[in-house]
């Protein structure tokens, strides 16, 4: 996601005042991320059973100008991405075992899993909140000019 197009603006303020005008990208960065996944977090479709997948929705910031939201689980990326029809085999055990209600459980040696459908919820949420930190940011950047 580009934050400004006017760099013109961007360079009056660094030239008014660098050091504030460097907090305020490092803050408007720091604000979109949080921003970004809070967004994926609370629209996300799939069910999070013990909510590691829910914990795996994180950002970093890298410097003054860069930050990522990113998926800090592979079963988080299979959700975000979808995954093909797959085979799944027990690897330690000799058959599968899981819970069907509360009560039952199914065992088998082999399962056809039919695939996962993508939910590209970190997509979903980064154009969700793109206006409104594109928006906060050109804001910033007309008070550090002024």
């Amino acid at each position: 996601m580009k934050i400004t197009n006017d760099y013109r603006k961007l360079a009056l303020a660094f030239q008014k005042d660098a050091e504030a005008t460097r907090d305020m990208v490092k803050a408007n960065i720091e604000r979109a991320c949080i921003m970004v996944k809070e967004e994926a977090k609370d629209t996300h479709k799939f069910m999070d059973r013990g909510g590691e997948t829910h914990k795996s929705i994180v950002y970093k910031t890298e410097g003054d100008t860069k930050g990522t939201v990113y998926l800090a689980s592979k079963v988080a990326v299979f959700m975000h991405e979808g995954t093909r029809p797959h085979i799944i085999r027990p690897r330690i055990k000799k058959a599968l075992r899981w819970m069907v209600g509360k009560d039952n459980e199914a065992f088998a040696k082999v399962v056809h899993h039919p695939g996962t459908k993508a939910d590209p919820f970190l997509y979903n949420a980064a154009d969700t909140c793109e206006p409104a930190i594109v928006k906060r940011f050109a804001e910033d950047l007309e008070k550090a000019v002024k």
